[in-house]
């Protein structure tokens, strides 16, 4: 956890539109006029919505590391709390809002070495100078904040200048669960100015690498805000669903953070980062690439792996998250992450057609009943089985044990003990990066209940006719090996499986 320290020394604050810059953000790329306004600032009387009234008497306050101009009212809608403990004749609020801004930027600078965002001195309407703006205004429960866009570089239009929003009070609404206002700043300053930080780059990337790494950003500012935890569990319930495609609503784009916290631990802090100067305008000479097609290069610059590797890494560390989380195996806060999901099915399962699409994994949990030994193994033609991945693991006291990688996907023959495991665990990874979804058959059970799966899934051709029986078979009644096949596929029915998590 890192401590948030405000270094106030004194009176440090200067109220009034007359000051003059100290320390404004560089202009990083901004060669030119930039484009169209989007927006009018929220202290623009002709704004319509989340922005201060007319006749407000807004005022500000610069930042103590002088990056950043705060604009408050003390009256009115958007009226700031006035509690002033210092007695310095300005609102805590504002002035704790002011330096978390500073300490934000500090960190993704600095620690992380990300750029800064854009500087608006290049635009009319800048909040008086090139300082980044933030301004506390009411949004009646609507939202706590959110990144404004004031329009992005002729040279560049992928790259974007723009100021921040906030909720005035976060009192207004019941939907403001914070547990103080300097957590609420916190986590609004972290998440939603990395946006800014995202468009000192390309912000026009999708709502997966903008939300998702908005969320880590957070996280990897303080681990003690509690928005990650809760942000993941929507990846956590859903992690059959390609990492680079969202899903209906936002929560799947935010929960995607927990991948970019897998490539900060497993690769390192600054992957991410890689990850933006890979995809910006002109990178590597690609025009406007995409983030997730620059991944694989970022991965094998770190040589631990290509992304198959890296990938089937982050579906084996989903499951060692819950009561289940080992460090040794997995994230260094993997306990207080939600449980990956688990398909529960019982043995012997069968199923003629997974469906798995790319960059996705699907995880199966067996009660072995008895069994002593276990094994799976995948039915198809090579190109259902192509970029696939097979992992078996037992839970056997209170957490998982390290998965076995299965070398021969069709075999069935390569087993783990299930003697006195709780859980028998399978999971299946595709680590394509695109095109259709593999479409495996799935045996789970002992071997010889996996062998007799494979040849209800494929049987054996019967022998081609002969002069001595032309119709190609000897008898009404099979006998020998197809007598078996035959029997067992009277046996067998694919069995629906429940979830657990």
């Amino acid at each position: 956890m890192r401590r948030l320290t405000i270094p106030w020394s004194g009176v440090l604050a200067a109220v009034g539109l007359g000051l003059t810059a100290c320390g404004a953000l560089p202009a990083d790329g901004l060669d030119g006029p930039v484009l169209a306004t989007e927006a009018l600032r929220p202290d623009n009387p002709a704004r319509e919505s989340f922005g201060f009234d007319p006749g407000d008497t807004v005022e500000i306050l610069d930042s103590p590391g002088g990056d950043f101009r705060v604009h408050y009212a003390r009256a009115g809608r958007c009226a700031v709390p006035d509690t002033d403990l210092d007695g310095n004749l300005m609102p805590d609020y504002v002035e704790d809002t002011a330096a978390v801004y500073d300490d934000v930027l500090t960190f993704y600078r600095d620690a992380l070495g990300f750029r800064a965002p854009l500087a608006d001195d290049g635009i009319g309407d800048n909040g008086g100078d090139g300082r980044f703006d933030v301004y506390l205004v009411d949004f009646g429960g609507n939202s706590d904040g959110m990144l404004g866009v004031d329009g992005c570089l002729n040279a560049n239009p992928d790259q974007c200048v723009g100021y921040m929003l906030q909720e005035n009070d976060f009192a207004r609404s019941q939907d403001y669960r914070y547990s103080s206002l300097h957590v609420a700043t916190q986590i609004l300053a972290s998440h939603e100015f990395f946006h800014a930080v995202q468009n000192a780059y390309d912000g026009y990337q999708g709502s997966i690498l903008s939300e998702g790494t908005a969320t880590w950003a957070s996280e990897a500012y303080n681990a003690a805000l509690p928005d990650f935890e809760k942000a993941i569990q929507a990846y956590m319930d859903n992690p059959d669903q390609p990492i680079d495609t969202p899903m209906p609503g936002m929560s799947f784009n935010y929960s995607t953070a927990i991948f970019f916290e897998f490539l900060a631990e497993r690769l390192g802090q600054d992957a991410v980062r890689k990850i933006y100067e890979a995809s910006e305008n002109g990178a590597n000479g690609v025009s406007d690439p995409s983030w997730f097609a620059a991944l694989p290069d970022v991965i094998s610059s770190y040589g631990q792996g290509a992304f198959d590797r890296i990938f089937v890494d982050f579906a084996t560390w989903n499951l060692f998250t819950g009561n289940r989380g080992d460090p040794a195996q997995s994230y260094a806060l993997g306990r207080s992450y939600p449980r990956v999901r688990l398909d529960v099915v019982s043995p012997p399962y069968v199923d003629a057609l997974v469906r798995i699409p790319h960059a996705a994994t699907k995880y199966f949990s067996v009660v072995p009943s008895g069994r002593t030994e276990m094994t799976a193994a995948l039915v198809g033609p090579p190109e259902e089985l192509a970029d696939l991945h097979l992992r078996l693991t037992v839970e056997r006291g209170p957490a998982f044990e390290t998965p076995l990688a299965v070398q021969d996907l069709q075999a069935g023959t390569e087993v783990v003990s299930t003697d006195l495991a709780r859980t028998f665990i399978v999971f299946l990874v595709n680590t394509s990066t695109g095109g259709t979804s593999r479409r495996p058959g799935l045996c789970i059970g002992t071997p010889a209940e996996v062998t007799a799966c494979k040849a209800q899934l494929n049987p054996t051709p019967p022998p081609p006719p002969t002069e001595e029986d032309p119709g190609g078979c000897l008898s009404a009644t099979p006998t020998g090996p197809l007598a078996v096949v035959s029997s067992v596929a009277l046996l067998w029915r694919r069995r629906r499986g429940r979830r657990q998590s």
